[in-house]
This record gives structure tokens, C-alpha cells and sequence, in this order.
């Protein structure tokens, strides 16, 4: 049986949501039809999920691809198991291409990375942390975290997305790069900082 966890907010107004490992075939579907459907700019803007038709949740192929690259998925959800939101965790090392750390940042202790994702209703009402802390608690405790041993989490966003870099700053991430010649910034879990 998947153990799933239960989640909510005081902005959530009630609603109640869940948190599972993985992802069923319903659910992916899900995923690539609110990819698909271009519906949300800052996502579009900020991601690679739909990269004119060729990102990671472009389509069932790219999905498979992506997921074969050995991703930790957690999926959020309400009753009903419309995917609300998800968070991914994986075994790949920071990115070097056009970063520059700050000093004394030891960047071989980092080789997690992460993603998050809500949708809809999920999204705007304080769900991100808590989503985040689960999901992270969860992945800690499975057979793939402890295969990694270089376990930094890190993330990598845009320097002129203000509220994503509020909203992991929330959670505890510090940034450790400058941006980069395409406004992206290296972020970092506290646990190794």
C-alpha cells in the first residue's frame, strides 16, 4: 500500500490535500494535458516542462525520458487524484555551465536535484513549504536517497522570478551562484549550507 500524507493550510479555505510517492498513469496523463495546454505563463516562462513542444512533459515520450533519467516523484492531490501539484527529487550534479559559486561553496556535496509544480487551487494558498518538507522527509527515508551519497538537495531558478526565490528562501534554500548569462540562479537546501 502507498503510504500518502495529509496536508493543508490556513489560505486553503478547507481543503484538504495528499501527498503520494509516484505517479499513477492517470495522473501523468494529467500532467501533460496542464502542460500542454499553455495555461499558465509563469510556468511556461520559467520551466522546462513544456519548451515549445520538446520539454519534459511536452508528451508521453518526453515524460518517459525525463522519468528514466531516475526522478522521485511525489504527487499532490485531493480527493479525487487530480494532480494538484508535484515535486521531484534526483540523483544529478550542479550545473558548472556559466556559474560561479560563492566562496567557500563546496559544490561535490550537492548531487540532488529539485522541482516543484501546483496547479489550480494549490497554488497561491501556502501549500509549497509543507508540500516541500513532506515530500523531502519522504524521498530521505526511501531506498534512492540512500544510494546517493553525495545528498545535497539543490534547485535551479530564474534570478528575476522574485516569488519562487521568496517562497525557497521560506523553506530555508540560500542561492550560492550569481546568475548566469540566462538569469538563472543555483539554490541550495540548508542541510549542507
Amino acid at each position: 500500500m502507498i503510504e500518502s500524507h495529509q496536508i493543508s493550510s490556513e489560505k486553503a479555505l478547507g481543503q484538504q490535500f495528499f501527498i503520494s510517492p509516484g505517479i499513477t498513469e492517470s495522473q501523468i496523463t494529467q500532467l501533460i494535458s496542464l502542460t500542454s495546454a499553455q495555461s499558465d505563463p509563469a510556468t511556461m516562462r520559467n520551466t522546462s516542462d513544456w519548451k515549445n513542444g520538446k520539454g519534459r512533459f511536452a508528451s508521453r515520450a518526453n515524460f518517459d525520458t525525463w522519468l528514466n533519467k531516475g526522478r522521485s516523484i511525489y504527487v499532490l492531490s485531493q480527493d479525487s487524484q487530480d494532480v494538484a501539484g508535484i515535486v521531484w527529487y534526483g540523483a544529478e550534479q550542479l550545473p558548472s555551465d556559466g556559474n560561479t559559486f560563492i566562496h567557500g561553496f563546496d559544490s561535490t556535496k550537492y548531487g540532488i536535484t529539485y522541482a516543484i509544480r501546483l496547479y489550480g487551487s494549490a497554488r497561491g494558498v501556502g501549500l509549497a513549504p509543507t508540500f516541500t518538507n513532506t515530500s523531502l522527509e519522504m524521498f530521505r527515508s526511501s531506498s534512492e536517497y540512500q544510494k546517493i551519497t553525495n545528498n545535497g538537495v539543490w534547485l535551479e531558478t530564474n534570478s528575476d522570478s522574485i516569488s519562487a526565490i521568496k517562497a525557497y528562501e521560506k523553506i530555508g534554500c540560500k542561492q550560492v551562484s550569481t546568475s548566469t548569462q540566462n538569469g538563472r540562479i543555483i539554490m541550495v537546501f540548508p542541510s549542507l549550507v
